[in-house]
């Protein structure tokens, strides 16, 4: 609906909940599901991040999402 009626570019926060950015399988996988359903729908552009239990940015978890 916003793509509809916008002319900027739309960019969707990929988070599936509040708080910090240690993400369960679970959370992982609704964020999976997230982003199939922005690519289906024409996003263009995707917004998340996700970090390590000592505060790194999770590299291989953001590839994985990428």
């Amino acid at each position: 609906v916003v793509k509809e009626n916008v002319r900027i570019p739309v960019y969707v926060m990929i988070r599936p909940r509040a708080g910090d950015f240690l993400y369960s399988d679970w959370e992982v996988e609704v964020m999976k599901r997230d982003i199939e359903q922005m690519k289906i729908h024409r996003a263009d552009g995707l917004v998340f991040g996700a970090l390590t239990e000592d505060g790194r940015v999770d590299t291989e978890l953001c590839m994985e999402l990428l």
